[in-house]
C-alpha cells in the first residue's frame, strides 16, 4: 500500500501536464484499426463512460475538441483518429510517440501514421 500512493501522485501529475491521457489503447490495433471504441475514464472511481468519439467532437461544433476535453481528458481505447481529432491536428509529424517496444510501437507508428 505504501508504494501505491507515490505512483498515484506521479500519475496525477502526468495527467495534469498533458492535454490528453489514453490508457488501455490495445496497441498495435490502436495504430491500424479505425473501429475501436473510445471510453472516457472517470478519475474519481475508474469507471468508464461511453463516448461517440469523432461524431461527438464534430457535433460540438466550432472548437469541438476543446469542449469534448473539458468533460475529461482521460480515455481508454479508441484509435489514432480520436487522438488526432482531440489534438486538432491533421499530420502525424506533430505527435511525438514514445512506446515501450521499439519495433511494435515506435517503428509501426512511424510507418503507418508518421508519428
Amino acid at each position: 500500500m505504501v508504494l501505491v500512493l507515490p505512483i498515484l501522485n506521479i500519475f496525477a501529475q502526468c495527467i495534469n501536464a498533458t492535454k490528453v491521457c489514453i490508457v488501455g489503447s490495445c496497441k498495435p490495433a490502436y495504430l491500424v484499426d479505425p473501429y475501436l471504441n473510445l471510453f472516457r475514464v472517470k478519475p474519481e472511481d475508474g469507471s468508464l463512460l461511453n463516448t461517440d468519439g469523432l461524431f461527438e467532437i464534430e457535433a460540438l461544433g466550432p472548437d469541438g475538441a476543446n469542449k469534448f476535453l473539458e468533460q475529461g481528458k482521460t480515455f481508454q481505447g479508441g484509435n489514432w483518429n480520436h487522438l488526432q481529432a482531440m489534438l486538432e491536428i491533421d499530420a502525424g509529424e506533430e505527435i511525438l510517440y514514445v512506446g515501450d517496444h521499439l519495433y511494435a510501437d515506435v517503428l509501426r507508428s512511424k510507418r503507418t501514421l508518421g508519428w
